[in-house]
């Protein structure tokens, strides 16, 4: 009885974190994309250092962004879905890849 509650909270907290995944996630890449071209060093290993050296900051945020989420109970959806959403499991393989 306690066990598919708690399986239920759980799986709508990884869909919040998705959903802020998909929504946040184009946002913190553009930025990195900036901040190298800026400091005129683009390519694509430092994209990728740059994304393993933010990332247990950024996965706790969205995660904390999906529990709001669900207990607020917002609708929201990203804008360009398909993109954002494939920004998201593109930034998730990345992680998966080099851990």
């Amino acid at each position: 009885m306690v066990i598919p509650s708690i399986t239920s909270a759980i799986v709508a907290v990884v869909g919040g974190s998705w959903i802020a995944s998909s929504i946040f996630l184009k946002y913190f890449i553009v930025g990195l994309v900036a901040k190298n071209l800026y400091q005129d060093s683009l390519s694509r290993e430092k994209l990728v250092e740059d994304i393993m050296e933010s990332s247990e900051l950024i996965v706790s945020l969205l995660i904390v962004s999906g529990l709001l989420i669900t207990v607020s109970g917002l609708e929201t959806k990203p804008v360009l879905e398909l993109f954002s959403e494939l920004v998201a499991l593109g930034y998730f393989g990345i992680l998966f890849w080099k851990y």
